[in-house]
């Protein structure tokens, strides 16, 4: 589906396999950096979970909102839409594991993404 993000990711793969005569372990692993991309953008898109059940353990003011959520209220996060939303994510159903680069990661929003 994604032949340039295989390529991409194959090389990757490769360049840092052979670097250590072909052994892999999680220390090699943290080396390549595109397939944390690659795995991140994939978690993005199809989370294992789609939504997130918390209970308010006390009552708390919604900041610049008049809302107050009441002590033991049950409160659903929907982390599929969440991840999905154009305005964390632009172009948010394009599979696009640069998102997660180096010098992209630094513009997600804290808390739009909830691998």
């Amino acid at each position: 589906l994604n032949p340039e993000v295989m390529e991409k990711l194959y090389l990757e793969v490769k360049r840092v396999r052979d670097a250590h005569d072909g052994k892999i372990d999680y220390d090699i692993l943290k080396e390549m950096e595109y397939l944390h991309c690659v795995i991140s953008e994939t978690l993005r898109l199809h989370p294992p979970a789609g939504w997130l059940e918390r209970i308010c353990t006390k009552a708390y003011q919604i900041p610049d909102s008049s809302l107050t959520l009441a002590e033991n209220s049950h409160i659903s996060i929907p982390v599929a839409c969440l991840h999905r939303d154009a305005q964390f994510f632009p172009d948010p159903e394009k599979f696009d594991p640069d998102r997660f680069s180096v010098n992209n990661k630094n513009n997600i929003v804290p808390g739009s993404y909830i691998p």
